[in-house]
């Protein structure tokens, strides 16, 4: 209890082994919403397609009062996060998504 976990799957890319798009993990109790991964099949990226994704997460959940963490992050997502303003919560690891967070397609 006060657990919870979603995954958003792509059928058509389960043959290549990139069926995952997105994971989130719940705490209720904390009101915390974990990103605990986020993979756009190549076909799909350089399109915003997955910052829209986190925006939209981030909205959600800032609707109901909780909190957006991405973690277990690769380096170089870490940064390019922490670039746009994301705030650290472990280094190398984990950032909180924030509204001053920039999550449009369009970055400097």
């Amino acid at each position: 209890f006060g657990r919870g976990k979603v995954e958003l799957r792509s059928k058509e890319a389960e043959a290549t082994g990139e069926a995952l798009i997105l994971s989130l993990q719940f705490s209720h109790a904390e009101r915390h919403v974990y990103l605990t991964n986020i993979f756009l099949p190549r076909v799909l990226r350089r399109r915003g397609i997955g910052k829209t994704l986190i925006a939209a997460v981030r909205a959600a959940a800032d609707a109901q009062g909780y909190s957006l963490f991405a973690t277990d992050l690769v380096p170089s997502f870490y940064e390019r996060l922490v670039q746009r303003g994301a705030t650290i919560v472990i280094v190398d690891d984990t950032v909180m998504i924030t509204p001053e967070t920039d999550l449009t397609h369009h970055h400097d």
